[in-house]
């Protein structure tokens, strides 16, 4: 600052000495000079964006970088259903596969209001758009340590306490490095509830509520969720242990995540959604047109039909002879004819009554089963009878 003075003085005793021309001249120079000056100290606020700054004579910005994106086509799960009755088919109708952009974007949490250690909390909300969650960060400005993360979605809206709610499919990250997003490549379909608790460290960061976060052009109530159960010990918090709460504080959770772009998407196998298909499992996969990735999921459609005896009930049997019995047969719903097999004996030498079972088992593994009678007479009575009656 001294020097800077010391200028500012020169300057001036120069400008006693010259013309009023030239003062004028030199005065424009003097305000270039000074403005030069109060910009060496000029202070750049941060982005909205930014987690970390440094001061130094010109603020520089540090955000947190970007989570690498696993996939930007996101498919359905596997699809299971059953064959219809007598059929060995089903019409399956799914939805279409999605191409997303690659512009990020990310939610943020409203700021800390307490840190407290123990039983997890964290927050549920019903998704306004459908969207692709592909990092998640659990803010360190109040507590530190491991991040530990698990994410639900639930069939339903989740149930206010003492009721508790089961999830449908879930997600864990448990000891997550401290200053890295967490890659999830969660998708989210538009109206599914989805759950989240968090901890750092073993303290949860909570936030007051009534809360909102922002996803695409929605603001969205974020509702209070929990568990009885810890998350940070390598272990999620078990089905069934989670319900939802009116009020009170909701552990901080930021998100990033990618929209739909409608790229063009072309299925290169399998069947398109409403066809008819058959039992088994059918692979459908679809390809990104303007990059050439794919993604695949399964059509599984179970038989669980059991075969149908070609006779009911299965006459009794009577033999004279060491004769082997000759196994009944049924037919399957899926066409195949199935021969029965058994455990007990298919060839007797004394006479007598005996109970078969007969057991028909399909490709699928129903199965069905048949007794029946076997009477073992002896009316011959000399060997050479016997001989020439059963050609022995």
């Amino acid at each position: 600052m001294l020097k800077n003075l010391q200028r500012v003085g020169i300057i001036f005793n120069i400008l006693k000495n010259m013309k009023f021309k030239k003062i004028l001249s030199l005065a424009l120079i003097l305000i270039l000079s000074l403005n030069f000056l109060f910009a060496q100290n000029q202070v750049i606020p941060p982005t909205d964006n930014a987690e970390n700054y440094i001061y130094k004579t010109v603020t520089k910005t540090i955000s947190k970088p970007k989570a690498p994106l696993a996939s930007l086509i996101f498919c359905p799960n596997d699809y299971v259903t059953e064959t219809y009755t007598g059929t060995c088919e089903a019409e399956v109708d799914y939805w279409e596969p999605l191409a997303f952009g690659d512009d990020v974007f990310e939610t943020v949490m409203p700021p800390h209001s307490i840190a407290l250690e123990g039983d997890v909390r964290g927050y549920w909300f019903q998704a306004p758009c459908t969207f692709v969650m592909t990092t998640l960060y659990i803010p360190d400005d109040e507590t530190s340590g491991l991040q530990n993360i698990q994410v639900m979605k639930f069939a339903a809206e989740p149930t206010l306490f003492p009721e508790f709610s089961e999830y449908t499919e879930m997600w864990y990250f448990p000891d997550q490095p401290e200053s890295e997003y967490i890659v999830a490549n969660i998708l989210a379909l538009e109206g599914e509830y989805i759950g989240i608790l968090a901890q750092r460290g073993t303290y949860n960061s909570y936030a007051s509520t009534p809360a909102t976060i922002n996803i695409d052009t929605y603001t969205i109530a974020i509702s209070r969720f929990g568990s009885q159960n810890p998350i940070f010990n390598g272990e999620p918090a078990p089905q069934g242990s989670f319900w939802a709460e009116s009020f009170g504080f909701i552990s901080r959770v930021n998100f990033q995540y990618i929209l739909p772009n409608g790229d063009p998407v072309t299925q290169i196998e399998g069947l398109s959604s409403g066809s008819t298909f058959p039992g088994g499992i059918t692979t459908n996969t679809f390809e990104l047109t303007s990059s050439g990735e794919t993604c695949s999921f399964n059509v599984i459609v179970e038989d669980n039909e059991a075969p149908i005896p070609d006779v009911e009930p299965l006459p009794d049997v009577t033999v004279e002879c060491v004769t082997p019995l000759t196994p009944p047969t049924s037919t399957d719903n899926c066409g195949y004819t199935i021969t029965a097999t058994t455990e007990d004996p298919t060839t007797y030498t004394e006479t007598g009554t005996y109970t078969v079972t007969w057991t028909y088992t399909d490709q699928y593994s129903n199965t069905i089963s048949q007794n029946q009678t076997i009477f073992r007479i002896l009316d011959t009575t000399t060997l050479f009878q016997m001989l020439s009656h059963c050609r022995i």
